[in-house]
């Protein structure tokens, strides 16, 4: 019997972290899935159990099926160590949780994942011909001992024709959190790279990511960068921006509340602001996210709805945006926008990227940055052409006055954004989901 030529092609978008529908992972697990389903024969994505939103037109949704030992285990870490710092690190570990048993918990968690991982293949019901790409859009390093356990336990059933993309978000320490020694993560890297059955690739949307990883592996790892995936939905809402009131400046700051995002700033950055720029009305709008469990995001939501209450003539106007908001919502907040501000203050946006930052400059909106962060390299490229898409704050004091000198030229910065979107665009023209596809070929030569 002659070997099919042109066997199934599946995509499995596998995030433990798709809890709901606010936040980055919902974001970049959905733009995948809209541009895969134009090249994989079948698309799914396992979200937690929680995560209930329906599935992009054409694209699957399924559970992640953990064992019971594990649903045990981890509804009483999260019980005992709830994470409700939105301001600490990736897998950070919690500074009462005891060096031996955050090793121990590592372990299980990979297993745990491992398992999973199997079980989301199990349930395809997939033919031997058929080829499976399994994409995981964060993998710190749980995700990445996960594999490697997968590998070890389910590789030889798993056959060759399956392949991991893991997209390292952050730096090698922030990726492996103090949690592993860096020898062993190293070495874990070396030993996933050259796995046969199933096959590992790694991937990154940033640069200075992938240079960090290649320094650890000497090279001898490929770290593939990969565009960030925007939703066809901001092409859209590009198209139809409402029309801007006037004698109005709306500077907004969206995205999910956190602290490492800078939530916890603007009890200062608001008020700092004049009520007026010349003859405009400042509006400043924020999203909220009223089910946050993190005591100091609730502390400031609340200042947030004081201050919405006064609305003095002489501080700017004040709109609390609910969130979680649907795409269309989303995309009308972002189009509405006159200025975006990230007051990013966590170490890790030095080389992590911005999904709502890409999002603003494909809607041709200037940012207001922190330097140091990725987006502010990414604004100086854009002045070392002689563009203008946005500023670089030193520090949360300065940000008013950036934002007067976007709003007194706001059609030049909107000029050279359509310029420089443009040039990004064709830089990034490539679908992710096309791009692990090449990668994947590439390394099988």
């Amino acid at each position: 019997m002659s070997a099919n030529p042109n066997p199934h092609t599946w995509l499995l978008i596998f995030d433990p972290t798709l809890r709901s529908s606010d936040g980055h992972s919902r974001n970049y697990d959905f733009a995948v899935a809209e541009t895969a389903r134009d090249i994989f024969d079948s698309v799914v994505i396992f979200a937690d159990a929680a995560f209930t939103e329906p599935p992009p037109p054409g694209v699957m949704l399924r559970v992640i099926a953990e064992s019971p030992l594990m649903n045990t285990l981890r509804a009483t870490v999260r019980r005992v160590l709830p994470r409700t710092n939105s301001a600490a690190l990736p897998n950070a570990p919690a500074g009462s949780f005891p060096g031996p048993l955050q090793r121990v918990w590592k372990g299980l968690r990979a297993r745990g994942l491992a398992y999973s991982l199997a079980r989301a293949l199990g349930e395809l019901g997939r033919a031997r011909t058929d080829w499976v790409h399994i994409f995981v859009q964060q993998a710190d390093l749980y995700e990445i001992a996960a594999v490697d356990a997968f590998r070890a336990r389910y590789g030889r059933s798993a056959g060759a024709r399956v392949t991991f993309h893991l997209l390292t978000r952050h730096d090698p320490e922030i990726t492996r959190a103090r949690q592993e020694d860096l020898t062993a993560f190293r070495a874990r890297l070396l030993r996933l790279s050259r796995a046969a059955s199933p096959r590992v690739r790694f991937h990154t949307d940033s640069t200075a990511v992938a240079d960090g990883f290649q320094a650890l592996t000497e090279h001898q790892v490929p770290w593939t960068v990969v565009p960030i995936p925007v939703s066809r939905k901001a092409s859209h809402a590009r198209l139809n921006k409402p029309k801007r009131p006037q004698n109005r400046v709306r500077i907004c700051m969206l995205g999910s509340p956190r602290m490492e995002r800078g939530f916890g700033t603007l009890q200062a950055l608001i008020p700092s602001f004049p009520g007026y720029f010349s003859d405009c009305r400042v509006c400043f709008a924020v999203q909220v996210d009223r089910r946050s469990v993190d005591p100091n995001v609730g502390h400031t939501i609340r200042w947030l709805d004081d201050y919405a209450r006064q609305n003095a003539p002489a501080t700017p106007e004040l709109e609390l945006l609910n969130g979680p908001a649907a795409d269309e919502i989303y995309f009308s907040w972002l189009g509405a926008t006159d200025i975006l501000v990230a007051p990013y203050t966590s170490i890790k946006y030095r080389q992590s990227t911005s999904g709502v930052f890409v999002e603003a400059l494909h809607l041709g909106i200037p940012s207001i940055v922190m330097q140091g962060t990725w987006a502010a390299r990414i604004v100086a490229s854009a002045t070392d052409r002689g563009l203008q898409i946005g500023e670089i704050a030193e520090t949360l004091n300065v940000i008013p006055q950036l934002a007067q000198q976007i709003w007194s030229a706001h059609s030049r910065y909107r000029a050279d954004l359509a310029i420089f979107g443009d040039h990004w665009k064709r830089e990034h023209r490539s679908d992710i989901a096309e791009l692990l596809l090449r990668a994947d070929k590439a390394a099988a030569r």
